[in-house]
């Protein structure tokens, strides 16, 4: 069952994806996330049970959503889409002006 995501949502998996890409880490967090998607929905739940304790110190709205994402594999692989869209971006980017030299 696929679920339409939030603006919230869209807006976490596109700012963490550009995180990721940009510190050049996408194939280390790729390898992450899918080794720990049988744990996610796990993950998930604990992330719940601290939020209130994680919203007084670190007074971020993003809890919520973050353990909404964790909690559905659906959300994960568009995480992990996205993620490889950028750093495929980002090579092909970085190999283009290598191409174009004469």
């Amino acid at each position: 069952m696929t679920q339409e995501l939030s603006p919230e949502e869209a807006a976490l998996i596109e700012r963490v994806a550009k995180l990721v890409v940009d510190r050049q880490m996408a194939v280390p967090a790729v390898l992450l996330i899918e080794s720990g998607k049988p744990l996610s929905f796990l993950g998930g739940q604990a992330l719940r049970f601290l939020e209130p304790s994680l919203k007084a110190l670190l007074d971020r709205p993003e809890v919520a959503t973050a353990a909404g994402l964790l909690e559905d594999r659906e959300k994960l692989d568009l995480l992990l889409r996205r993620i490889e869209a950028l750093e495929h971006e980002r090579l092909r980017a970085r190999a283009a002006p290598a191409e174009e030299k004469p």
